[in-house]
């Protein structure tokens, strides 16, 4: 089987915007950070399902929503306390196939010893779910809010060692070859400036699986003056086959 998994922060405005995302991907599973705990998308209605949902935050305007294709259950796993918000690990199971899914929404972390407190954070998150991750049927989708734009410096030889350390590759580097800090394709345009982009929204998927397909969304689409559903960020949508070594089912 094959998975299509999506990010994209979508600057609060849940209702108006996440409809969007669902109709030009159809994922089956979203990582929505800055979306709202209780979406109108996630209610069902007289003629079809919502889509089932998750969330983590402490305001209900802005946190972290998973989204699951409508027939699919989520569940979320226990919190693990860590100092680095917002992770949330969640196990889906969509028809009878189990995997799971670690949202991933950075938000700064001091002392951590690392260059920015972003990739304190982001390191913080991934070394606390690490035996799920070592598991190798879980996918980490999300902001993370750092980059090899924000810093050249520092950030490749950091994230390849955190992929290296959990079993995980990029989706976006591995499938189109650029290089961390060199990518063709940005996710953010900060504040909505053309000239401010960053690399910054990733899918972390294990060793073993296949990034089949792979997209970007674009800046006119996703954050112009005329986009339908706007944001600073756009779409990351990867195409996968996990393995079936790690994937569970029933």
């Amino acid at each position: 089987m094959e998975l299509t998994i999506a990010t994209w922060n979508c600057c609060r405005g849940t209702d108006r915007k996440l409809p969007a995302l669902m109709q030009a991907f159809s994922p089956d599973i979203a990582v929505v950070p800055e979306s709202s705990s209780t979406p109108a998308i996630a209610a069902p209605s007289l003629l079809e399902d919502g889509f089932p949902h998750v969330w983590t935050g402490s305001w209900p305007g802005k946190g972290l929503g998973i989204y699951g294709r409508p027939g699919s259950s989520l569940v979320a796993r226990e919190v693990i306390e860590g100092r680095g918000a917002h992770g949330l690990a969640v196990d889906v199971d969509l028809e009878g196939h189990k995997f799971g899914i670690l949202g991933v929404w950075t938000v700064p972390l001091q002392g951590t010893g690392h260059s920015t407190p972003y990739m304190g954070a982001l390191a913080d998150i991934l070394d606390r779910h690490a035996d799920l991750l070592a598991a190798g049927a879980t996918v980490v989708a999300g902001d993370i809010n750092c980059s090899g734009q924000s810093s050249p410096d520092s950030f490749a030889g950091f994230f390849q060692a955190l992929l290296d350390r959990h079993g995980l590759v990029s989706a976006y580097h591995h499938h189109t070859g650029h290089a961390v800090g060199h990518e063709a394709d940005h996710t953010l345009f900060w504040r909505r400036k053309r000239d401010a982009p960053f690399h910054c929204d990733v899918i972390l998927v294990p060793e073993a699986w296949a990034v089949r397909d792979l997209h970007v969304g674009d800046y006119d689409t996703w954050c112009g003056d005329d986009a339908r559903a706007r944001s600073d960020h756009v779409p990351v949508v990867a195409r996968v086959e996990p393995s079936f070594n790690s994937l569970g089912s029933t």
